[in-house]
């Protein structure tokens, strides 16, 4: 799993972040991701509350909300009328947002299958200041966004391979877990020891086994009696017989059942359709009847007659309207263009050469104007800006060739370390990686647990990986160990000694180098600004020459004075675009009224007599809708009902030719007699079909059942064979105790590889016959005195605590790796020597075995670590309970 960034909108004191891993936290000199970064802020800022984002985006939860005990009694009353448990989430939404404000945390990561994914956990309050329904939601690619719970959990899990608890012994050490598995209980310590090293199977194969064993035996009586019951059920083969004759019976006594149904059913709907239609004939008759005595009425003629004659005037009467509206607008459009040739006089009266200007010239000349005022302003603005440029430059250079002279000879000194260092570094992890696997195979329980996996036929050792391929004994392992032990030692002191001298020189180098370069390369260096600064030089004095500007320091003088020039133009042009342009259309308007005016003459003219009639039936024009709605209702009635009674009739025909011969005298009543009988009859063979049906399908289960009751019962007797025998061997805890024994050796030595490069003076250690799986130091300060881990100091059980899980973190079992490891405090403990030792470890945790590509982010308030560590995300109080956060 990749982090790649964290967004928090109002969580806990933290208003708005957003954190991008990779871009954001970069080395300045290399551009890489910075491989340790540092999480800063005063006490109660929240700091941890970016920890707290991530868990609760991927987990629902947080480590803090996590550990809290007895949770489902431990309730209280938020202040909102709301009583809640102090292990829910929602706390998280920050105080004083209205409901109007998001509160969510998201976080966007790369998954196991190299694929992108969103995750966010969205919280908020609702318009009554109380706490509404959380949203968890995971988006994977460009996939639509998935809200249901249950499939958000099994998205995140399958892409990142971790449980909460595993992912916080991986990549999130909290604030007060540290020592978690170096003083926990025993459980706490085996239930680790499986997650990270895949070993599940061993620590409940013992018990599987004695389980399974103890259920076979009741599994296979179970079967049999199974077995028993279900073959009483099965029909004997002469009942099923008589069922086969039966169902042969009914089956074609069924087919003359359909037929009488169908017949009897197209009769009496039939008749049914025939009733019907003849009433609605009737009645459709009947009104038609009353329509044709209205059309023949007095006052219907004469509506008619009213509606001829008003709509034989209508066009007359909206031309001579027309005519008298567009001589109106021509006189209107004739005093439009008076007035505009008087104001275009006055304008040009002063300048004969302006007269013959078009609309599109004048139009041409503004732009012109408009586009060398634009010209002057960026030229006055450019050689201001130039001037600034050129100082600026001088200073620069001169910085640039001192700091040069320095860098060669810091690249110098800083190969020569880095070469020692590599050479030191190979030979102590040659030394190392042989010393550490055979002081591991010193172990009595590993020893003797080779030699019973050897026995067994074992090929594969479960924790390294390795092949099984003889039993060695004790001694052979001391002889082999005592010259890498000395070799080892001496390799130690001489690549720490390196260590430093590489690091102090690759320092210098490095900052100085990366300062350099950005001053030369960067964006805003000095061969950039110096191409930009030449360029635009020439290109100011060009376009200064091109407007008539001389250079020098009257420039901007020059330059005042032609714009206000070009302003003076600019204002009269657009007084004389205005005015022709209304001289123009005032011109195209009478043209077009003028054509129109002619048109309506000679129409109004031809229609005299029309107009005449009808001033004579303006009198009667009240009476001219009343009458039009009259005569068009009247119209589409009788339409509609001669419509209507030649479909009826059609329908009535068309019925009785199809109607069955010898049943035209059965009235209603007959028929609806006749077909309940028919659909009696053929429910009762149906009935009775069905029932001999479901006792054959029913025998056929029985059957089917049986066969799965045997083949069971021979698998359970199988089963209860093969385990019998497994228990016999490997049953309980034996096989438990051994395995998760020999785990924690080298789990330790591997733990020492990380202790040492922190402190000389402790080294850990187990009992030899450790069944609570109890971790122990050796003092090498006191004479390599052994004591157990709770009486360490505070100091003392960081760094030890930090060695382990270092160890833990770095298994890599398949499916389980997290590119950055979070450290939440811890570190307020140590003193400056100390501090010194761990946060050299963590810088070069890349460079160590099990740790390739990993980062560290590191949550403190300690100023030293501000000091040390360049590459921050600082957490800054605002007052009120707010904070924010930079990059």
């Amino acid at each position: 799993m990749r982090l790649k960034a964290l967004h928090l909108r109002n969580i806990a004191s933290i208003i708005e972040a957003d954190i991008d891993f990779e871009k954001d936290l970069s080395d300045r000199v290399t551009g890489d991701p910075a491989s340790i970064f540092l999480i800063s802020g005063d006490t109660g800022a929240g700091k941890s509350v970016i920890l707290d984002g991530i868990a609760m985006a991927l987990f629902m939860t947080t480590p803090r909300i996590n550990s809290v005990e007895g949770k489902q009694h431990n309730l209280f009353n938020n202040g909102m009328r709301e009583s809640i448990s102090t292990n829910d989430i929602r706390q998280y939404t920050r105080i004083g947002i209205s409901p109007k404000d998001e509160s969510y945390s998201e976080v966007e990561f790369t998954g196991n299958d190299n694929i992108e994914y969103k995750a966010r956990l969205s919280l908020g309050i609702s318009r009554n200041h109380t706490f509404k329904n959380m949203v968890w939601a995971v988006k994977k690619g460009d996939d639509d966004w998935i809200t249901k719970k249950t499939s958000t959990k099994e998205i995140i899990t399958e892409a990142i391979g971790l449980s909460f608890e595993q992912f916080c012994r991986i990549a999130m050490l909290a604030q007060g877990q540290f020592a978690e598995f170096l003083t926990g209980k025993k459980s706490e310590r085996q239930e680790i020891l499986e997650q990270l090293t895949g070993t599940e199977h061993f620590s409940a194969y013992g018990k599987a086994i004695n389980d399974i064993y103890k259920r076979a035996d009741a599994e296979k009586k179970a079967k049999q009696a199974g077995y028993d019951a279900e073959l009483s059920h099965v029909l004997s083969e002469e009942t099923l017989q008589e069922l086969d004759d039966d169902l042969e019976v009914f089956t074609k006594q069924l087919s003359y059942a359909n037929l009488e149904v169908e017949h009897s059913s197209k009769a009496l709907s039939t008749r049914m359709n025939i009733n019907r239609w003849t009433s609605e004939l009737n009645e459709v008759r009947i009104q038609m009847k009353e329509v044709e005595q209205v059309m023949n009425s007095d006052s219907y003629s004469k509506a008619v007659k009213l509606i001829s004659d008003w709509e034989e005037t209508a066009e007359a009467r909206a031309n001579l309207v027309n005519l008298k509206s567009t001589q109106k607008a021509i006189r209107e459009e004739e005093l439009n263009l008076s007035r505009s040739s008087e104001e275009l006089q006055k304008l040009v009266g002063g300048e004969p050469s302006l007269q013959d200007l078009d609309l599109k010239t004048i139009t041409e000349n503004i732009k012109l104007l408009t586009d060398r005022k634009n010209t002057l302003h960026s030229l006055s603005e450019g050689l201001l800006s130039a001037d600034r440029e050129s100082k600026w430059l001088i200073a620069t250079e001169e910085e640039i060739q001192r700091e040069t002279e320095l860098l060669e000879r810091l690249r110098n000194n800083k190969e020569l370390a880095e070469e020692a260092f590599k050479k030191a570094e190979s030979e102590y992890h040659d030394v190392n990686i042989k010393f550490s696997t055979l002081a591991a195979g010193l172990d009595d329980t590993l020893v003797r647990l080779r030699a019973q996996m050897h026995v067994n036929g074992a090929e594969m050792c479960p924790l390294c990986g390795q092949k099984i391929n003889e039993h060695i004994s004790t001694t052979a392992f001391e002889e082999t160990l005592k010259p890498f032990k000395e070799m080892e030692s001496m390799s130690r002191e001489n690549l720490e000694a390196k260590r430093k001298e590489s690091k102090k020189a690759g320092k210098n180098y490095d900052t100085l180098k990366g300062s350099l370069d950005e001053k030369i390369n960067g964006r805003l260096g000095y061969k950039r600004r110096k191409e930009v600064f030449d360029q635009t030089a020439a290109m100011l004095y060009t376009k200064a020459s091109e407007l008539g500007i001389n250079r020098g320091e009257e420039a901007q003088e020059q330059i005042q004075a032609a714009l206000k020039e070009v302003e003076f133009q600019t204002k009269k042009m657009e007084s004389l675009q205005k005015t022709v342009s209304n001289i123009e259309k005032s011109r195209a308007a009478l043209i077009h009224l003028r054509e129109g005016e002619e048109r309506y003459l000679a129409v109004v003219k031809e229609s005299g007599r029309n107009i005449k009639i009808l001033e004579e039936i303006e009198n009667r024009k009240e009476a001219y809708h009343p009458a039009k709605r009259l005569v068009n209702e009247t119209g589409s009635k009788i339409k509609t009902l001669a419509g209507s009674a030649s479909t009826l009739e059609r329908q009535i025909e068309k019925s009785l030719v199809d109607f069955a011969p010898g049943e035209d005298h059965m009235d209603l009543s007959h028929l609806e007699e006749w077909k309940v009988e028919s659909d009696d009859r053929r429910t009762y063979i149906l009935t009775q079909m069905a029932e001999i049906r479901s006792r054959l399908e029913e025998n056929d289960k029985n059957q089917r059942k049986l066969k799965i009751c045997a083949k069971e019962l021979n698998e359970a007797t199988e089963r209860y064979n093969k385990w019998a025998i497994l228990n016999s061997h490997f049953g309980d805890y034996r096989f438990r105790a051994l395995v998760q024994t020999y785990i924690l050796r080298p789990l330790l030595n591997n733990a020492n590889v990380y202790l040492r490069k922190i402190t000389d003076r402790y080294t850990l250690t187990c009992d030899e016959q450790n069944d609570h799986l109890a971790i122990l130091v050796h003092d090498n300060y006191n004479k390599g005195q052994v004591r157990s881990a709770t009486v360490l100091s505070g100091g003392e059980r960081f760094m030890v605590s930090l060695a382990l899980s270092l160890a833990l973190s770095s298994l890599n079992k398949q499916g389980m790796n997290v590119n950055i490891l979070f450290i939440d405090e811890g570190f307020g403990t140590l003193d400056e020597h100390s501090l010194d030792s761990v946060m050299t470890t963590l810088e070069r945790l890349q460079d160590i075995a099990g740790q390739t590509h990993r980062r560290v982010g590191i949550i403190s308030h300690r100023e030293e670590l501000a000091e040390r560590i360049p590459v921050q995300i600082s957490v800054v109080k605002q007052g009120e309970g707010r904070s924010r956060v930079i990059v």
